[in-house]
């Protein structure tokens, strides 16, 4: 990228010099100054342009080496299952109290009138995030990559993703950072030691057996089985997913 950018500056200057010199054959003294004028206006528009292009074809070198880890990578579905939505803990202390209090507390610190009121100390509640629109699986697979032959020899976890099975992965930088709002990775397990535990990291090299909490929204799509109920306001529910790892997809993943 710094070779590039240099590159881009000895040509600007090279040009420069090559138009003021024309231009002071030419032209003359006026020549010259009509010639700086229309750089300094030019100059910034080309380089916005030029510059655009220079870094998406950057980015897209980038995504292309991170995505070849996993290129032609397969993946052993061993089971998919629908799955209850994540838990969360939720502390919701009233405005003005502080975190961890309830109501009651508030109160009761401030020398509220209700001396005799009980003071509530019930510890924060677990509540299920509720949509009606997200279906929720647990998905245990394998991982096989091929040898890895490029620049970088280890997959990430935190990269990899699910999209619809009919979803056409196109080859540029937005595309390689945009996130499909379809499929979204609750929770991640790997296997490790005979049972399924949270990563340590989020880098492998090779084969790896994975355990996911995904959660699926119904949309209009392809991929679906005749009959199947529409989620609320949302279309259906897609049947089929993959893998899919900056430019490379792979898998077959058939909800039940």
């Amino acid at each position: 990228m710094c070779r590039l950018i240099l590159v881009g500056i000895v040509v600007t200057l090279a040009v420069l010099a090559l138009t003021l010199y024309l231009a002071g054959l030419f032209l003359g003294p006026w020549g010259v100054a009509g010639a700086l004028v229309a750089f300094v206006i030019l100059a910034p528009i080309v380089l916005k342009l030029v510059g655009k292009r220079l870094l998406q074809r950057f980015a897209i070198g980038l995504f292309d080496s991170k995505s070849r880890v996993l290129r032609d990578a397969t993946a052993v579905i061993h089971s998919v299952t629908p799955a209850d939505a994540p838990s969360i803990d939720l502390d919701t202390p009233t405005p003005g109290s502080a975190p961890g209090t309830t109501p009651d507390d508030s109160e009761a610190a401030e020398g509220g009138d209700d001396e005799g009121d009980d003071v509530d100390d019930e510890p924060a509640r677990t509540t299920k995030k509720i949509d009606l629109n997200q279906h929720y699986y647990h998905i245990d697979a394998t991982i096989k990559p091929k040898p890895a032959d490029g620049k970088f020899q280890h997959w990430d976890l935190d990269d990899l993703t699910l999209v619809p099975f009919d979803l056409k992965i196109e080859r540029s930088a937005d595309a390689a950072e945009s996130d499909d709002e379809t499929c979204r990775v609750e929770e991640v397990q790997v296997h490790s030691g005979g049972q399924f535990a949270e990563p340590e990291g989020s880098k492998f090299a090779g084969e790896q057996r994975i355990r996911l909490l995904v959660s699926v929204k119904a949309v209009a799509s392809s991929g679906i089985a005749p009959g199947k109920p529409a989620a609320k306001n949302a279309g259906q529910l897609p049947t089929r997913l993959k893998f899919r790892y900056y430019f490379e997809s792979f898998g077959d993943i058939r909800l039940p």
